[in-house]
């Protein structure tokens, strides 16, 4: 499930930020959303890795995944400056604009999962009225 609200939040976020990179060049557009792109594969991580530790775990672990991915895309937004002429306003301002988003939709789907594991947790462990 997770995985899936991923993938639907990076393209969401990728196409903001080629939204917004198009008001400088179709080169600022592309590499302001393959940054977004190849950055939310970081996003990935809590998806694939299981913690022994529980739920708990998990959120640290989206939370780590999440900072990660915003440095890789700064990262990786910077290379892309360096090695190709593109127009640097409307690039950065995608890029940051993609991140964002991405990192907006992140926090709510965590904090949904994360408020329904801890309600069945807790359902789990009261005593039963009828015992």
């Amino acid at each position: 499930m997770y995985a899936v609200l991923m993938a639907l939040f990076v393209a969401i976020g990728a196409s903001v930020a080629f939204a917004i990179g198009m008001r400088g060049s179709d080169d600022s557009a592309k590499l302001a959303a393959m940054a977004v792109c190849l950055a939310g594969v970081v996003g990935f991580l809590p998806a694939v890795i299981r913690m022994s530790d529980g739920m708990q775990s998990w959120g640290l672990l989206i939370f780590g995944a999440s900072m990660m991915r915003m440095l890789a895309l700064l990262a990786i937004a910077f290379y892309f400056t360096q090695v190709k002429e593109i127009v640097k306003q409307p690039f950065w301002i995608g890029v940051v604009g993609g991140g964002v988003i991405v990192l907006l939709l992140e926090t709510i789907a965590a904090f949904v999962l994360l408020s329904r594991f801890e309600a069945e947790r807790v359902r789990r462990a009261a005593p039963s009225v009828l015992s």
